[in-house]
């Protein structure tokens, strides 16, 4: 009598399942039991994805994000599974449905807000520690932080400096920051508060006078913006001589891997404008606007904690940096 082999276990619940037209004909005309491939789905059989994906589904599950999956029928034709976040609905679709939608960063962020800061994010995880070991060591009293988003660094650096000004494109971004502290300061003309969100484009002239900030601050923009050259002149014409410039990216390794800035809903799945800027082009950038290079961080996946990634993705790619870290200062 053979042995009865053990199903694997399910990953999260499927919720109301709903089929497109369009899926329901694509199945049919190839025999194919929507229960197979359901199955498939919630019991993370994601192997003919690839590891990006399927990185990014062992991330999602536990995370609260979309998982999709995608199955090939024949014949070029595929179905493409999606459980939304909440894990109360999941969609049966062809990828043309969900095909993913270039956004531009305001656009993509203000989906994005509202549930920033609860993702357990392993880039986030793995740059906090390292940029407050620096902000610590450094000397300062007026910061500029370039790509505010939801406050992340703001508001813990409002209680120990005189004036921090934190700036974002990103209005959305903005509203979940100023709700965190109990008061913000709501226009860079009142200098009653410490604290102070303004909203901006970081490639254009920033609306502040020349040589005014100790500290220029930006993390996990950068990797966002095509010209690093004209934004660190800017960073540079905003500084203080004797002042410092710290950044944060996502490495161009982990681009490479396949984990690109991209979100998703119901709706669909959006990518955010990208670049792989390499260490060197960070260095170049900062060295032609006046700065010294003081250090740099190279942080790989190794560095985040174990429950980001299962064991196989987390062994794989424990040496692929993820995120990269500039310390450089501009000459007194």
């Amino acid at each position: 009598m053979g042995v009865r082999q053990k199903r694997p276990p399910k990953l999260f619940t499927l919720g109301e399942v709903t089929h497109s037209p369009r899926a329901i004909r694509q199945l049919v005309r190839h025999r194919v039991s929507t229960q197979i491939l359901l199955e498939k789905h919630q019991t993370g059989q994601w192997q003919e994805e690839g590891e990006a994906v399927r990185a990014h589904n062992e991330f999602a599950v536990h995370n609260g994000l979309p998982v999709a999956s995608q199955f090939q029928l024949g014949n070029g034709q595929s179905i493409l599974i999606m459980t939304t976040p909440d894990r109360r609905k999941t969609y049966v679709l062809t990828p043309e449905e969900y095909a993913p939608v270039e956004l531009d960063l305001r656009s993509g962020y203000a989906r994005w807000a509202e549930k920033y800061d609860s993702w357990q994010n392993p880039l986030l995880a793995v740059e906090e520690p390292h940029i407050k070991i620096i902000l610590r060591r450094l000397q300062f009293e007026s910061v500029l932080d370039v790509g505010a988003g939801t406050g992340r660094y703001t508001r813990w650096l409002s209680d120990k400096r005189k004036q921090v000004i934190g700036l974002d494109l990103s209005s959305a971004m903005l509203a979940v920051a100023r709700r965190k502290p109990a008061q913000f300061s709501l226009a860079w003309a009142d200098s009653s508060k410490k604290l102070t969100l303004i909203q901006a484009d970081a490639g254009q002239t920033l609306p502040f006078p020349a040589g005014h900030f100790d500290l220029v601050l930006s993390t996990l923009l950068l990797h966002h913006v095509a010209d690093l050259p004209a934004l660190f002149r800017e960073f540079a014409r905003l500084q203080k001589p004797g002042g410092y410039c710290l950044i944060s990216a996502l490495h161009p390794q982990a681009l490479a891997a396949g984990w690109q800035p991209t979100l998703a809903d119901a709706r669909g799945m959006y990518r955010l404008p990208h670049h792989a800027h390499q260490p060197a082009d960070y260095q170049e950038a900062a060295e032609s606007a006046g700065y010294q290079v003081v250090e740099m961080l190279e942080l790989p996946v190794a560095y985040a904690p174990a429950r980001f990634f299962s064991p196989p993705i987390f062994e794989q790619h424990s040496e692929t940096n993820l995120c990269f870290i500039m310390l450089a200062g501009l000459p007194a």
